[in-house]
């Protein structure tokens, strides 16, 4: 672990020049990934201005319906083994808690006080599903790329564990008791879609391919979806509020949060290209979960819109130049 510690550390702390390959990557991140991304939420902004959409109804819809179809399937098929899984599963829960602590501590600030739980949403939550599996794709190569693909696996099922567990609990009213707390979690669809696909794992059941046809539709239909609603959100915010927070979320998303996962690895012991994916992937931008929440539970949704909106943008920049730091173009 030595050995290890002093190359990762080596790898993060000495300034690189930018390769080409590196400004490749980000080439190719803005055109397959951002800007298909933007350019369904800009959908969602013209048709709502022309028709005026129903939001609650598609932010039920994400809820009720897409979210739990695509977890339900993510959990079941993921190829990973338990041993992997806890680590990795681990390291997340104490990657989310450090960034949580840095966020409370940032809103007592007056100024961010008042949006203390979409600033602690967006430190913790990011876009691990339809944003970092082709960021890891694009990314890494080789062994990298398999040891990527099951480390986004393992992330994207602890992430919206703390979505809709710790999400959901910080979007609950300051005066709830704790029954009331624990009574609304077992409201959470998404749970019960978990529970079930953990059973059928745990006991080898195959799913019947007539039951598959209809989740994975619905599964494929999330990202769409989640999308457009978020565009409808846009269409009736006002981009000059909150200028303060959003900032600041974006610093803890893009900067801080790689930047504390950067210690995390070498505290936990991974392999080199298991730390590096690491890294990288905890430099994603805020998760458009965060917003789906904020949106259901009406707290706050006019900044979670644009702080997706944002950091989603400015994660153009920072994801190659996090790449270039730690030599995971290689």
């Amino acid at each position: 672990m030595g050995s290890e510690f002093g190359e990762l550390f080596v790898s993060v702390a000495t300034p690189k020049p930018i390769p080409l390959e590196a400004c490749m990557i980000a080439f190719e991140l803005f055109f397959s990934v951002i800007m298909p991304v933007f350019a369904i939420i800009g959908i969602g902004v013209l048709v709502d201005r022309r028709m005026t959409l129903d939001l609650p109804t598609l932010t039920r819809l994400n809820f009720w319906v897409f979210v739990p179809a695509l977890l339900f399937l993510v959990v079941l098929d993921a190829e990973i083994d338990g041993g992997e899984i806890a680590w990795i599963f681990a390291f997340t829960l104490v990657h989310a808690t450090l960034l949580f602590g840095i966020a409370s501590i940032l809103a007592l600030h007056p100024r961010l006080r008042p949006h203390r739980v979409v600033l602690r949403m967006g430190a913790i939550l990011f876009n691990s599903g339809n944003y970092g599996i082709p960021f890891v794709t694009l990314a890494f190569h080789g062994e990298s790329a398999a040891i990527g693909g099951a480390a986004i696996a393992v992330i994207i099922m602890s992430q919206n564990f703390l979505s809709y567990t710790v999400g959901i609990c910080m979007l609950q009213p300051e005066n709830s008791s704790p029954f009331e707390v624990l009574k609304g979690l077992f409201r959470i669809p998404v749970l019960y879609a978990i529970g079930l696909a953990l059973c059928l794992r745990t006991f080898d059941v195959a799913l019947l391919d007539e039951l598959r046809a209809p989740l994975q539709y619905l599964a494929n239909g999330l990202i769409p979806i989640a999308l457009l609603t978020l565009g409808v959100q846009l269409s009736r915010s006002n981009p000059g509020q909150a200028k303060l927070t959003v900032g600041v979320i974006a610093l803890l998303r893009l900067i801080l949060s790689p930047l504390v996962a950067a210690v995390l690895v070498l505290l936990f012991g991974f392999a080199q290209n298991l730390a590096l994916i690491l890294i990288a992937v905890t430099g994603l931008p805020m998760a458009v979960n965060a917003f789906i929440l904020c949106a259901h539970y009406h707290q706050d949704e006019d900044l979670a819109s644009q702080a997706v909106f944002w950091s989603t943008l400015l994660s153009a920049l920072t994801l190659p130049l996090i790449l270039v730091l730690i030599g995971g173009y290689l």
